[in-house]
């Protein structure tokens, strides 16, 4: 089973234990509240329809994608409009993402070598809207969209030797974002939120574009990105507005 089919099942998993084992003094918000979240995103994977690099000089068939996958930290806040039982979201995300990358590269006479990327820092800002279904006890789930915008990124070298560099463009994307959570009152006015995420990418521009540096000189690369997605598990206190 693939890792992203795998996150799928676990969320599902929690959706139905959550519903059925919440404690039944459990007390949901019923007016409108921010809450803020520290999260971990354990998995946002891009795959590529054509792997094969294509650059000024057309396409490169001995260079192919084998691995692009990170994994990191987020940062959020959210504002939720409640219309009891529906909640209307508006959040802003920060994520600190350090990235893999790696391609396979055939250099002729049967003789192929992996080049792996030194691990780098991508820096992601997100604002969404989503739309919540909220039960009384405190269950909630929801859908919705949000843009993505890669906002810092490295220039980054080879781990193995190889004089050049590069550094993607930084591009936005649309995404669609499901939700499950569970959120309960600690204090008057005060709530613990635990939340889990996955995220669905809908125009695939990010990673499809890149610049190489080297002695040879600069080179413009294109990839081709097919899917992209996360998953993130966000941990917050929230107060009424």
């Amino acid at each position: 089973m693939r890792k992203g089919t795998q996150l799928v099942v676990i969320m599902a998993i929690v959706t139905v234990i959550s519903f059925f084992a919440v404690p039944i003094a459990a007390e949901a918000p019923s007016g409108s509240f921010i809450i803020a979240h520290l999260g971990y995103v354990p998995i946002a994977a891009t795959g590529y329809d054509f792997s094969a690099i294509d650059s000024e000089n057309g396409w490169n068939p001995n260079f192919v994608v084998l691995e692009h996958k990170s994994q990191g930290a987020a940062l959020n806040i959210e504002y939720n409009f409640n219309t009891n039982p529906l909640l209307f979201s508006f959040g802003f995300e920060y994520q600190l993402l350090w990235d893999k990358f790696s391609v396979f590269q055939d250099i002729g006479g049967g003789v192929y070598e992996t080049i792996k990327l030194k691990t780098y820092l991508n820096q992601y800002m997100m604002p969404s809207v989503t739309i919540k279904y909220l039960t009384a006890s405190g269950f909630y789930m929801g859908t919705g969209i949000a843009l993505k915008y890669l906002a810092v990124t490295e220039k980054v070298k080879p781990d193995n030797g190889y004089d050049f560099s590069l550094e993607f463009d930084k591009k936005l994307d649309f995404w669609s974002i499901t939700i499950v959570g569970y959120i309960i009152s600690i204090n008057q006015g005060l709530y613990l939120d635990v939340q889990g995420r996955f995220g669905y990418n809908l125009t695939n521009n990010q990673f499809s574009s890149l610049k190489t540096n080297s002695p040879g000189g600069d080179i413009k690369a294109y990839l081709m990105p097919r899917t992209m997605y996360d998953a993130a598990i966000l941990v917050g206190v929230g107060m009424n507005m």
